[in-house]
C-alpha cells in the first residue's frame, strides 16, 4: 500500500508497521492500494504517544493525539487510508 498523496511511500508504510509490531503484535485484516486495517489483542502501553504516531502516519484523520490514542487503545483496531 502507499500514501503517495501525503508523500508517504510504501517503504515508509512498511517501516511504520514494523516499528509498531515491536510493541503491538498486529494482525492485518485488510491491505489494498491505499489502505491498511489491523487488529491486536494486547493493551496499548501509552495511548497518547501511539495516537500521535498514528496521526502523523495517517494524516487523513483529524483528531487530538490523546483522543485518537484512547479510541485505538479501546477498539484494538486501526484503519489507515491515504486518499
Amino acid at each position: 500500500t502507499n500514501g503517495d498523496n501525503f508523500r508517504i511511500s510504501t517503504d515508509s508504510v512498511i517501516a511504520w508497521f514494523r516499528e509498531t509490531q515491536r510493541d503491538l503484535p498486529l494482525q492485518f485484516k485488510s491491505i489494498s492500494f491505499d489502505f491498511v486495517g489491523a487488529i491486536w489483542e494486547v493493551e496499548v502501553r501509552d495511548p497518547t504517544t501511539f495516537g500521535r504516531r498514528f496521526l502523523e502516519f495517517c494524516p487523513e484523520l483529524r483528531d487530538s493525539p490523546r483522543r485518537a490514542g484512547q479510541a485505538l487503545a479501546h477498539d484494538h483496531y486501526l484503519f489507515c487510508w491515504w486518499d
